[in-house]
Order: structure tokens, then C-alpha cells, then sequence
């Protein structure tokens, strides 16, 4: 992420700015398809299982699903800010980067705490727990510290507008894209800790489907 760091500096050279939209539009292009293709594998997955009458895992499926289309849209919307020269177009981004942030931090909370530490337990996965607790204290860390600046964006220049048009304005041409965009940095860096864990318990529960599907075969 260090080619965010200079992005809004004008004496960047014109030749090294073009060759960053380069490489932010390749890395845009592998990110897409990379979230297309975990979300549906973790789709079907998902459904595989509800077909079969599975719930236990209806929780954490549901949060690696909202986490990887959050993690697409941020970095998404991260390098539209990036990559384009419209001070307009850079804003309109930066509000609803904001948006997508304080969601998914407030999905995160409700869903990654008490439920997702129930499951695990009921499904004797107790060594997960203590890594799951502490990403829930790390994803609550970045909300509280933005969550006044996150909130202000949602609910008057992005969700909901206020009607006060010299308000609006004055809050839209006030935004700080880095700033928001550093947010948005802070969370993925949670969020691909999550996704290092989540994967693991993916793993986990694939093996015991596979250990169940032999005594069945045995029997």
C-alpha cells in the first residue's frame, strides 16, 4: 500500500503517476476476480450445506461472504480515489468509501462478538476463539477511533444528505480523501488477518466433512 502514500502530492512525476494508474488498474482486475471466485465458492459452499440441513456454520459463513465483498469494495473504491483526476468524481468516491467503511465495522461488530464465539463453541472450535476476539477488539479499535468522522460522512453527505445545500457543500469540498482512504487502509489490514483465520477454520470444517463422509462409509 506505500504507492497510496504519495498520491495526493503534486510534485509527483508525471511518468511515475502513470505507471501507478497501470498498476492500480491490473491490481483492480485480479482483486475482481479473486472476490468473484471466493464468493462463490463460499456460496456454494454455504448452500451445499443448508441443502444438506447444515446450520451451525450459518454465522460464519455469513461474515466471510460480507467480509470479502466489503474488502473488494474498499480497495475498489480506494484506487478509483487513486486513479482519478476529477476532484468531484475523487470526492464522490471518498463519501461512499466512507459509507462501506462504517458498515461493515458496525456489521463486523454484531456479527464477529458473542455469535460467532457461540458457534465455534458449539462447534467444539474452541482454539479459534481467542485469535476471533481479539480481531473483534482491533475491528472495534478502528471504529471507535473514526467513528464520529464515519457517522458525520453517512449521515449527511453520503447515505442521507443534509438539506442545509451550504452545509453539504461545505462538508463535501472539506473532505480529506487520503484520510479516508488511510481509514480504509486500517481496516483491510484487520480484515486480511480475518480472512488468514477464517480460512483456517474453512479448512477445518471441510476436513471434518471429509472424516464424517468416511465413518459413514464404513457403517
Amino acid at each position: 500500500m506505500n504507492y497510496f502514500k504519495n498520491i495526493f502530492q503534486k510534485s509527483s512525476p508525471k511518468t511515475d503517476l502513470k505507471k501507478l494508474k497501470v498498476e492500480l488498474k491490473k491490481e483492480d482486475l485480479i482483486k475482481q476476480e479473486s472476490t468473484i471466485k471466493d464468493v462463490e465458492g463460499l456460496k456454494v459452499f454455504f448452500e451445499k450445506l443448508k441443502s444438506h440441513g447444515i446450520k451451525r456454520y450459518d454465522n460464519f459463513f455469513n461474515l466471510c461472504i460480507i467480509s470479502s465483498i466489503a474488502n473488494s469494495d474498499i480497495m475498489l473504491l480506494k484506487h478509483q480515489i487513486a486513479l482519478t483526476d476529477q476532484k468531484l468524481e475523487k470526492l464522490l468516491a471518498a463519501r461512499m468509501l466512507a459509507l462501506v467503511i462504517i458498515e461493515y465495522l458496525q456489521d463486523m461488530n454484531d456479527l464477529l462478538g458473542n455469535k460467532l464465539v457461540k458457534e465455534m463453541n458449539e462447534n467444539s472450535f474452541k482454539e479459534f476463539i481467542p485469535k476471533l476476539r481479539e480481531l473483534n477488539s482491533e475491528f472495534a479499535q478502528i471504529r471507535k477511533k473514526h467513528q464520529s468522522v464515519l457517522s458525520n460522512i453517512r449521515n449527511n453527505i453520503a447515505a442521507h444528505k443534509t438539506k442545509n445545500g451550504l452545509s453539504l457543500v461545505n462538508q463535501i469540498f472539506n473532505l480529506n480523501p487520503s484520510e479516508i482512504m488511510e481509514m480504509g487502509n486500517e481496516g483491510c489490514i484487520v480484515d486480511n488477518n480475518f480472512t488468514k483465520e477464517t480460512t483456517k477454520i474453512i479448512y477445518r470444517i471441510i476436513q471434518e466433512a471429509e472424516e464424517n463422509k468416511k465413518k459413514a462409509g464404513k457403517s
